[in-house]
């Protein structure tokens, strides 16, 4: 007993030291500081739209969510696409329940001529794939929400494309201020990880090779 117990004392204290060192690289890997970004980015917008009164605050906290990209360039893109779309919806929206307050057939083949040219315009344009994404599941929502009373429709499209530039701004600078990661470094730490994860099953055909030589 007496033997084997500063062996048992040195493998305790060699895996707790592993579990520190595993959480340290959490803390450090860029997954924990996107969940922080996005989270504080998230608790700030809706602070700022609870506190400004606004009807539906989630808006602003989904186009955090739909901002969020990899890199400061990427999610900055993202947003200004999508506050684009949002203001493309809302202009589309606004013409439709005007020209067609009362005929709800016109109204949906309209609607629906417009979603068709957006999804055509997604798959022939990638560079502005987001701004016809946008318009194109936000015009419905704005549509429906506002029903034909002109000037409800054109509060509520307001509130949407405040709350989105809301989101997208303060994700803006929240990825910009905490951690910023931008696309130079974004490749190199991928092609740092591509490049070691084929270490183990190199090293696995390395012994069995070696066992096999012996």
């Amino acid at each position: 007993m007496t033997v084997h117990a500063p062996q048992q004392g040195n493998d305790a204290a060699g895996v707790s030291l592993a579990g520190v060192y595993r959480l340290l690289e959490w803390f450090r890997s860029e997954d924990f500081r996107q969940a922080v970004r996005v989270a504080l980015a998230m608790v700030i917008t809706y602070g700022i739209a609870l506190s400004m009164d606004w009807d539906k605050p989630f808006w602003a906290a989904l186009s955090v969510a739909f901002c969020s990209l990899a890199t400061v360039g990427d999610s900055i893109n993202r947003g200004i696409q999508r506050v684009l779309g949002t203001l493309l919806a809302g202009v589309v929206a606004l013409m439709l329940v005007a020209l067609f307050p009362q005929d709800r057939w016109l109204f949906l083949l309209s609607m629906s001529a417009f979603i068709a040219l957006c999804t055509y315009r997604m798959n022939n344009s990638p560079r502005f794939f987001f701004i016809w994404f946008a318009a194109g599941f936000t015009v419905p929502i704005l549509a429906m929400v506002g029903g034909t009373v002109g000037a409800n429709s054109f509060e509520i499209i307001i509130l949407r494309a405040q709350q989105t530039t809301l989101g997208v701004v303060v994700y803006s600078l929240v990825a910009v201020l905490l951690w910023p990661r931008r696309g130079r470094g974004a490749i190199r730490g991928l092609r740092a990880h591509r490049l070691q994860r084929p270490a183990p099953a190199l090293r696995t055909v390395s012994q069995v090779d070696g066992r096999h030589c012996g």
